[in-house]
């Protein structure tokens, strides 16, 4: 994981995605289904927060889960969908 270019040696959970997951995000979505120009657009991809008993529980070296909370459209139709990908399994 990094973020502004230079790694993250300890994340937290609540640490903002990073370019790399942004990307990861978008592969995922194109591979997965099918979700491309022109017929889709990404609205906003955003950290889906991970509960507070994990935040609560979270130490310094832990793994951390992450996942992503993704508004998109479709062109055709202009109906709007909320999805939510893991990044980590």
């Amino acid at each position: 994981m990094s973020g502004y270019g230079h790694p993250v040696t300890d994340p937290h959970p609540l640490d903002p995605l990073t370019a790399d997951e942004i990307r990861h995000v978008q592969a995922l979505l194109e591979r997965e289904r099918e979700v491309r120009r022109p017929a889709w657009r990404i609205a906003s991809v955003e950290l889906a927060e991970p509960s507070k008993d994990v935040v609560r529980a979270h130490r310094a070296g832990d793994a951390v889960a992450r996942a992503a909370r993704v508004v998109l459209w479709r062109t055709g139709d202009g109906l709007a969908f909320v999805a939510g990908l893991s990044l980590t399994d």
